[in-house]
């Protein structure tokens, strides 16, 4: 069984249907996408953005377009790491594309990779894909024509056939980088080099690697006539959208790019944090679904509710209202989940809902501080979080960390993770 709350780590793909509270702004977004060729999403560590991402944004765009979306993620610079942010896009890319013979093997070396490349094989894998469907509707609307004629010579049997006229709609490939910051701790080269490989997909350039091989090539017909099919596409625009996903922290990183891509800049859109109605939303509606759960459905009481968005929005040191924290909500909701799953037990509650109450919280046994029981929440899961660690040196070290260079001073909140410091403090 499942929680419907995931705590602290981010919403997946499977989780796609307890992810609320952030229903316009997807829809905003996906216009953007739709709209324009790249698109830059960022916001502040902390603001749930990847969640938005697997959970809300990819099933909006997979529901509602003829979309392949190839995911890519660089890892943190490591000198010791031998594999480049452009190998670990050719490698995704290679693996979208499938087996086969390189686009254009016959005419240009076949171990010469590069994204422009993997774009145009898929691109004609879908031309080919798409005549033999075509081939497979004119087969099936001969042999309907030839059945109605048979049964009715003087019937009109245009409209009947309407629908085998069309072999779908070509499919758009989105180019997911998530957590796209982590390109710019490695050298300058290393950015420069997926500065090209992405120019030469978004403006359907030919790689410079292939002119000689190309110009060659055209001057013997014999083998253009080989590859007249994949020389379809050649000219024809790589169908892709790039989404670059990071945090605001480093969006002026992004002007390094700019040169490879003028107009990168003009398409980017900010989230914020939720709003406080929108927390509620987050809270409500998923204690609501029926299914494998920890517990049946269950509703919050108006005041156990008020008891905890009030929590997550005041800020204990000023003693003012606060943005909300999402990772916050989640823990304290998976921890309220866990009680209804015993109170559901305790009184054979297993298939009909009922209402949480503050009362029924308080006297769970799951909290001891009754005043505070929200706090108290939030600390256990970072003791037991940090008591978690086998090795003690590796709790004091996660425990710096956490206490001294994941919480702004200022603001009191969390801010981004340095995997450097990780590496410094031996964590990984």
């Amino acid at each position: 069984m499942k929680n419907r709350y995931p705590g602290p780590v981010a919403f997946q793909y499977e989780d796609r249907t307890l992810f609320f509270g952030r229903e316009e702004e997807i829809k905003y977004i996906a216009t953007l996408i739709f709209n324009y060729k790249t698109t830059i999403l960022h916001a502040k560590t902390g603001y749930g953005k990847t969640s938005l991402i697997n959970a809300g944004l990819i099933p909006y765009l997979i529901k509602n377009s003829s979309c392949v979306i190839i995911r890519i993620q660089f890892d943190n610079y490591d000198r010791e790491k031998k594999l480049t942010p452009r190998q670990t896009l050719l490698n995704a890319l290679e693996a979208r594309q499938g087996a086969g013979e390189s686009y254009l093997g016959k005419l240009v070396n076949e171990h010469e990779r590069s994204a422009w490349r993997y774009f145009k094989k898929m691109q004609a894998k879908e031309v080919e894909r798409q005549k033999k469907l075509e081939q497979q509707i004119l087969e099936r609307r001969q042999k309907l024509e030839q059945q109605i004629f048979e049964m009715h010579p003087s019937a009109n049997y245009d409209n009947e056939l309407e629908s085998n006229h069309t072999s779908g709609p070509k499919p758009n490939y989105i180019l997911l980088f998530d957590q796209f910051e982590e390109l710019f701790t490695y050298p300058k080269e290393f950015v420069q080099q997926i500065g090209k490989e992405l120019q030469e997909v978004l403006n359907n350039r030919i790689p410079d690697e292939y002119a000689a091989d190309l110009k060659e090539a055209f001057k013997n017909k014999e083998q253009l006539k080989i590859c007249a099919d994949e020389l379809s596409v050649l000219d024809d625009e790589i169908p892709v959208k790039i989404i670059f996903s990071l945090s605001t922290e480093r969006f002026n990183y992004m002007t390094y790019l700019a040169e490879y891509i003028p107009s990168l800049l003009n398409n980017s859109y900010k989230m914020h944090r939720m709003r406080e109605d929108q927390i509620v939303e987050a809270i409500k509606k998923p204690a609501l679904l029926d299914g494998d759960f920890e517990c049946p459905p269950f509703k919050y009481e108006k005041k156990l509710l008020n008891s905890i968005t009030d929590f997550l929005s005041m800020s204990k040191k000023q003693q003012i209202r606060r943005r909300i924290e999402v990772f916050e909500m989640q823990i304290i909701c998976q921890q309220m989940e866990r009680i209804c799953s015993d109170y559901a037990k305790r009184n054979r509650l297993a298939k009909s809902g009922f209402e949480l109450t503050d009362k029924i919280v308080s006297e769970s046994g799951f909290v001891k501080d009754k005043k505070n029981p929200f706090s108290e929440i939030i600390t256990n899961y970072y003791i037991d979080s940090i008591e978690a660690i086998p090795e003690k040196v590796d709790q004091l070290s996660a425990r710096y960390i956490v206490e001294r260079k994941l919480i702004d001073e200022v603001t009191n909140s969390r801010i981004s993770l340095d995997f450097a410091l990780l590496n410094q403090v031996g964590i990984i």
